[in-house]
């Protein structure tokens, strides 16, 4: 039996109906944020699949390809920043190497650790999925509203994001 696909505007209208102390402006953008972040995610997995990458990474991948030259980080770096055991990074770092989208290398500064550096090939494939994921992302969000409204958008936020995300 197919699940009944969840819509924030039939729970904001509920919410509004049978719980008006609830219905504030506060639930109805956090609300609208989270299923706005569930629908770009689902969308942008389908596309990373294409590439036959998982969301994290798509994540590392990234966050290498966004350093200057070599691109490469200490693996305690990428999962602190990920938010992902250690155990899990070593999992996903020797998965990329295998597939040689990065390289281990020893840690001129430390014996005993390493650095993970972002493959010419890994380069290739994370602009060309990230190109495909933003293509993506733009389409859908171009299915509601405009590309200005989407930029207003983006800036409003950013209000919020750049005094919280402390």
């Amino acid at each position: 039996m197919p699940t009944a696909r969840y819509h924030v505007e039939d729970m904001l209208l509920r919410t509004a109906r049978h719980w008006p102390e609830a219905d504030t402006s506060v639930t109805k953008l956090v609300n609208r944020l989270f299923r706005l972040r569930d629908l770009i995610l689902e969308e942008s997995a389908r596309e990373m699949a294409r590439f036959e990458l998982s969301p994290v990474e798509f994540a590392v991948l990234s966050s290498l390809r966004k350093l200057a030259p070599p691109r490469e980080m200490r693996p305690s770096e990428l999962y602190n920043a990920m938010v992902v055991t250690s155990g899990g990074m070593t999992k996903i770092l020797k998965n990329l190497e295998t597939r040689q989208l990065v390289k281990r290398l020893p840690d001129p500064t430390d014996g005993r650790s390493v650095r993970i550096r972002l493959s010419e090939s890994g380069a290739t494939l994370i602009e060309e999925a990230l190109a495909t994921v933003q293509a993506s992302q733009a389409a859908m969000l171009a299915k509601a509203a405009d590309s200005s409204a989407v930029a207003r958008l983006a800036d409003s936020l950013a209000a919020f994001t750049s005094t919280l995300d402390r």
